[in-house]
């Protein structure tokens, strides 16, 4: 939810719930969380009857000036051995 201000708790929520609605077969979620002030976000979505699509999340979510933000964070998307994203 774009322009919201929200907790480092409530943005990990809300960025889980989409990673859901992307309709994959699969989902791997794994949060570190650091004084409620920051967190890491590892996530795995895979699509396809076999798997074949892969779409790696990682986030370094951070408070800046009173909304949590991605301060780092990489993506990638892999469809059998290419990648499609990086």
């Amino acid at each position: 939810m774009a322009g919201r201000r929200r907790s480092v708790e409530n943005y990990v929520k809300d960025h889980t719930e989409e990673l859901h609605r992307l309709g994959g077969a699969g989902y791997r979620v794994h949060t570190d969380f650091f004084d409620g002030e920051e967190a890491l976000f590892h996530a795995s979505v895979v699509f396809g009857e076999f798997s074949a699509a892969n779409l790696s999340i990682f986030e370094h979510v951070s408070m800046v000036e009173g909304a949590a933000q991605p301060e780092k964070y990489g993506y990638q998307c892999q469809y059998e051995a290419d990648f499609l994203l990086r």
